[in-house]
Parts: C-alpha cells; sequence; structure tokens
C-alpha cells in the first residue's frame, strides 16, 4: 500500500539524517581534540601532568568542570587547594583559579613559586568575578598585572570552550 511505502521511506530518510547526525558530531568531536591538540600536545617529555590547578573551596565547581573538559581533550591535570613547590615542577602550565578566597589565601606564592620554576602561568577568573581583577592584582605579586587573566563560565558551554581554547593558546 501507498501508506506502508511511505512509512518506509520516512524511516530509512529518518535513519540516514540520523547517520548523518552522528558522522557530524564525530567530525566535530575529532576536530575539537584535534585543534586542541595544535595549542598544546597531550603528549608529555619530563612533566608529570600538563595542568596544576590551584584554587580555594570555592572555586572547586569551576575546578571541576573545567578538569573535566581538559581530561577529555587528552590532558593531564592535578587540582589542588594547596600545592607545594614540589607539586608545582612537575607541571607543565600552572593555573590558578583566582577569587577572593584563594587571594587571601596562597595565591601569592603559588604565584611566585610558579614563575620561580618558570612554569607557564595562566590565571583564570569566574567571569562573575570579572570585575574585581584590577582589585586583587593589587594584592598579588606585580608581575600578575601584566599576565592575560582568562574568564571562564562553567554555566555556559560555548563561553567554556572558547576559554578552554584560550587556555590551551597560553600553553
Amino acid at each position: 500500500s501507498a501508506h506502508a511505502i511511505a512509512a518506509r521511506e520516512a524511516a530509512a530518510a529518518a535513519a540516514v539524517a540520523a547517520a548523518r547526525l552522528r558522522r557530524l558530531a564525530a567530525a566535530d568531536e575529532a576536530a575539537a581534540t584535534a585543534e586542541a591538540e595544535a595549542f598544546l600536545s597531550t603528549e608529555l617529555s619530563g612533566d608529570s601532568y600538563h595542568f596544576l590547578f590551584a584554587y580555594a573551596l570555592e572555586s572547586k565547581a569551576l575546578g571541576e568542570k573545567l578538569h573535566d573538559s581538559l581530561v577529555k581533550l587528552g590532558y593531564t591535570v592535578h587540582p589542588s587547594t594547596a600545592p607545594d613547590q614540589d607539586v608545582i615542577q612537575e607541571a607543565l602550565v600552572v593555573l590558578p583559579i583566582i577569587s577572593e578566597q584563594y587571594v587571601r589565601g596562597g595565591a601569592c606564592e603559588v604565584l611566585l613559586w610558579a614563575r620561580t620554576a618558570k612554569k607557564v602561568l595562566q590565571p583564570v577568573v569566574h567571569a562573575r568575578h570579572k570585575t574585581m581583577i584590577g582589585e586583587w592584582i593589587g594584592q598579588l605579586p606585580s608581575f600578575a598585572g601584566k599576565l592575560d587573566w582568562i574568564d571562564l563560565n562553567a554555566d555556559d558551554d560555548d563561553y567554556l570552550g572558547c576559554a578552554i581554547k584560550k587556555i590551551l593558546r597560553s600553553a
């Protein structure tokens, strides 16, 4: 019957469309991985991990989201609320997630240790705290004001994706 033929054709068209969407999604993921690897290789030579995240507990959720995104791209990440000089030595990039608690806590030490160890230093801040950067820079070592701070929004995947690209370019 014409109805059965139309139903089969519709099902076939839906299957073709679904397969095409799967291919496009796989291609997008492969392109994102290739683009990320163009900035920073996932291979390590001499370092124990790519990124050390240093942050106060108030930034834990942001740190976890950023961690998961970078691990998905093949990078190794060591999150810490109290990194020491030995941990910093093992990282390729030191990424402090700057917040009020962190500035009042160990931010100055971590920034100084990372600079002394000649590590790539990439401070990040939650987008809602972006207006505080000027105030915080006055409480941190003077070189912190010369760094390119990156703002992140873990609630917006597109915004976070752009920030991750910036982080990888800085490394």
